[in-house]
């Protein structure tokens, strides 16, 4: 004959927790974004080019930690990989370890690209470049009118180590006086937008375009010279790719009459940068170990460069400013950053601990059961 009743008060807040009343609180664990990235310490390095500008034949050594590397002072042949190999010998890099340090030469200092622009003809029946691999295929393909032709809409392509810049005549106002000129200036121009100082991809350019003298593109000969930024092993074997299609299926044209060679030859063998012909050898010495605290811990306490001194000289390469554990260590001068030196020559680093990141607490309050 009674009636009773029950009243659940349930009281809710987003910054509280749980209270008397409490049904149900769950509360997702968060993560705090606090991840520490880690790097690993690094090892002391110097290296030096040989400038053999008056000749070769000159002679190379090198005196660290108290021993002579070669025991007799090499004498250069000029052939930059034969005497990487001879100065690098397992017999001179175990005498250097067994002087507490690592020793290695390599060809790859001051290392250029060209790409060389070939307008074929109508008539055309001889290959000259890469484009048209024989002497049929030119045949085959050489006719005359629009379709040979290129003109405002042709697109032009240029990869130099993965980086690359597609492109048009009617991009730009072009001045060059020939037509490979314009396509050379164009391509000149485009990549000075993306990958110049004040580019759209600054931080990440490799190389710079320039003409035969090494000055900026001026002379628009239908030839370009690719120099690479880090004048160390860093920019040698880069690949350098160049090719031409229609823009779209309704062109006036095909550009099917541009050819091109990469490199000293029509081979496709050598479609890389090279070092550089007199100064192109590095040698390199670096510590067995690491930087593990704010000492030194350098196993090279002593180092010297022994030459003849006129043929041969050994040249040193500036000391690295590259931070392997900073990634805002190029912020000021991103640009000026691409083209320091850090493959030859590094700067010791103290080891960076990281760590994972934090997540807020999981809060899972139930009594539904109660209900």
């Amino acid at each position: 004959s009674t009636t009773e009743s029950t009243t659940l008060n349930v009281t809710w807040s987003s910054n509280t927790g749980t209270n008397a009343a409490t049904v149900l609180y769950m509360k997702p664990s968060v993560g705090n974004d606090d991840a520490v990235t880690g790097y690993d310490a690094t090892k002391q390095k110097y290296g030096w080019y040989v400038d053999q500008a008056a000749g070769f034949g000159g002679t190379v050594q090198l005196t660290v930690n108290g021993a002579t590397i070669p025991s007799t002072a090499y004498t250069l042949t000029g052939n930059h990989a034969f005497d990487a190999a001879n100065i690098a010998s397992a017999a001179n890099k175990a005498l250097a370890t067994s002087a507490g340090f690592t020793l290695d030469a390599k060809a790859g200092y001051g290392s250029t690209g060209t790409v060389s622009l070939i307008e074929l003809a109508g008539t055309a029946t001889t290959a000259l470049g890469e484009n048209y691999s024989t002497n049929t295929a030119v045949s085959d393909a050489s006719t005359t009118g629009a379709s040979w032709a290129y003109d405002a809409d042709e697109l032009f392509t240029l990869d130099v180590g993965g980086k690359s810049v597609q492109t048009s005549l009617g991009n730009w106002t072009l001045t060059a006086g020939t037509s490979l000129g314009e396509i050379e200036e164009a391509i000149g121009k485009a990549w000075a937008a993306k990958y110049g100082a004040a580019g759209t991809s600054s931080p990440s350019a490799n190389a710079t375009l320039l003409d035969s003298d090494g000055t900026a593109l001026a002379d628009f000969d239908g030839k370009f010279f690719i120099t690479m930024l880090q004048t160390d092993s860093g920019g040698h074997g880069e690949e350098v790719k160049f090719s031409v299609a229609p823009k779209t299926t309704t062109s006036s044209g095909t550009g099917a009459n541009v050819e091109y060679v990469i490199g000293a030859t029509a081979a496709g063998t050598d479609n890389t940068t090279v070092a550089n012909t007199q100064d192109g050898l590095i040698i390199s010495i670096e510590s067995t170990t690491a930087k593990l605290d704010n000492a030194a811990n350098n196993s090279i306490s002593s180092y010297a460069t022994v030459t003849d001194g006129s043929k041969a000289t050994m040249v040193a390469l500036a000391a690295s400013s590259y931070k392997a554990t900073d990634p805002t260590w190029d912020d000021a001068d991103p640009y000026g950053s691409a083209a320091v030196n850090r493959t030859d020559v590094a700067t010791a680093e103290v080891l960076v601990a990281g760590s994972a990141e934090t997540f807020t607490t999981l809060v899972a309050f139930n009594r539904v059961g109660w209900l």
